[in-house]
């Protein structure tokens, strides 16, 4: 998957690749383990607020520069 991103840098391989199952599947251990830190910790919890608070920030602003109105709803 990396090699071959690599190899085709167009968007239709981006696209491809973000769909695959592993990459869902590091998304959700992300997930799982950023809500066991919150319950931990307060101050884990905080950042991971804070993390979550920028990339809304960032799909925002990437929705406004490219007038993207599919980005503004998933928003």
């Amino acid at each position: 998957m990396y090699e071959s991103l690599l190899g085709d840098a167009s968007s239709h391989a981006t696209n491809t690749v973000s769909g695959t199952p592993a990459l869902q599947n590091m998304k959700q251990l992300l997930h799982m383990l950023n809500c066991q830190l919150s319950k931990q910790s307060r101050t884990a919890k905080l950042w991971v607020q804070y993390m979550y608070e920028i990339e809304t920030v960032k799909l925002f602003l990437r929705a406004e520069r490219t007038s993207s109105w599919n980005l503004h709803v998933m928003l």
